[in-house]
């Protein structure tokens, strides 16, 4: 076996194990998406804000949705699962995360093979994303 062949081969490892949790990772955010904006939709779970107000308020800016439903910006959401309108948004949060989740699973296999600057770049970028998202770097965050 040539070096090329050696390289080939160790570089689809971290190929498939990136795109099978990517692909599993999405497909949960899908499915989480789905049901519960079919529960919202179906009156199946509570909801803060009517279907109807929510497709009226989406025209206007965030600052008229949030003092009209009395939403809470940020990360409040968490809080109310059990709502459909805020469930929806884990779906959403999956999906988005699902990169994060795929960059972190190849880590391990970049320190098996003590490439500590591979894994250095997935833990930084790892953490950026999840920074960016955290809000904390938000004035008022």
């Amino acid at each position: 076996m040539t070096v090329v062949d050696q390289g080939a081969r160790a570089e689809s490892e971290e190929v498939r194990k990136y795109a099978t949790v990517l692909e599993w990772a999405t497909r949960a955010g899908f499915i989480v998406l789905t049901v519960s904006f079919a529960s919202y939709l179906a009156g199946w779970l509570p909801d803060e804000v009517a279907p109807d107000l929510t497709v009226e308020l989406w025209r206007q800016p965030v600052g008229n949705y949030l003092a009209r439903t009395g939403t809470i910006p940020g990360w409040h959401w968490l809080t109310m699962l059990d709502h459909g309108d805020a469930a929806c948004l884990l779906g959403i949060a999956l999906l988005c995360s699902a990169s994060v989740a795929a960059t972190v699973a190849v880590a391990p296999i970049y320190a098996r093979r003590r490439s500590f600057l591979f894994v250095a770049f997935c833990v930084l970028e790892a953490g950026v994303l999840v920074l960016a998202a955290s809000g904390v770097l938000v004035k008022g965050g």
